[in-house]
């Protein structure tokens, strides 16, 4: 058995991070409104948002300025956006199986957050969630897959056989920060939990 969980939003929050970034930014002269413009930009043309690109873009908007951003997110406090309960969760987790993280994204920029952590678990980076789960189990089951992730989404585009587990709702601010926990306390309690093909576990 192999678990697989999301990063973004399920374990870490990111929707934070990305307010405080703004503010850091509002100081350097960045509205809120030019972040989201090149946000949406940068996403539609990649496929998920580039740190790298976005500096790129400011210094030809202004010079100079992508490199003043660039500091802001190197002296940012990454390692404070671990959830409540994120780490008890994941520690869990392992007295199961197995636990990847399971992300999508930037990889410089997902490994920065997720190395600030200090979670000592496997990393796989990917740009499609529901194409990749292939890479950890073939559609006969020969390895048994559980996916926990805050985007229904993700876990609709999955095969029948991966058990898939949603924490958190999406664009909502969480409802309570240990629905990470429950699930992982669901999980240990019982082990031979089966997939539902039409379905997904919520917690």
């Amino acid at each position: 058995m192999v678990i697989l969980v999301d990063f973004d939003n399920t374990v870490y929050d990111t929707k934070r991070l990305v307010e405080d970034r703004k503010r850091k930014y509002e100081s350097a002269g960045i509205s809120p409104d030019i972040y989201d413009r090149l946000y949406e930009q940068i996403k539609q043309e990649f496929g998920y948002f580039l740190l790298e690109e976005l500096y790129r873009r400011l210094d030809q908007h202004e010079k100079g300025l992508g490199e003043k951003v660039r500091k802001i997110d190197e002296d940012l406090d990454y390692s404070k956006y671990l959830l409540p309960y994120a780490r008890e969760a994941l520690e869990i987790l392992q007295e199961i199986d197995s636990v990847i993280i399971f992300t999508k994204g930037d990889p410089n920029y997902q490994l920065r957050k997720i190395a600030s952590c200090n979670l000592n678990l496997g990393i796989y980076i990917c740009i499609d969630k529901a194409k990749d789960i292939h890479n950890f189990g073939k559609q006969s089951d020969e390895r048994r897959i559980i996916v926990i992730d805050d985007d229904i989404e993700n876990l609709s585009g999955m095969p029948d056989h991966v058990i898939k587990i949603l924490v958190g709702k999406k664009d909502e601010r969480f409802e309570s920060y240990d629905n990470i926990l429950k699930a992982a306390k669901a999980l240990r309690a019982r082990r031979d939990l089966n997939p539902q093909p039409l379905g997904i576990h919520r917690y």
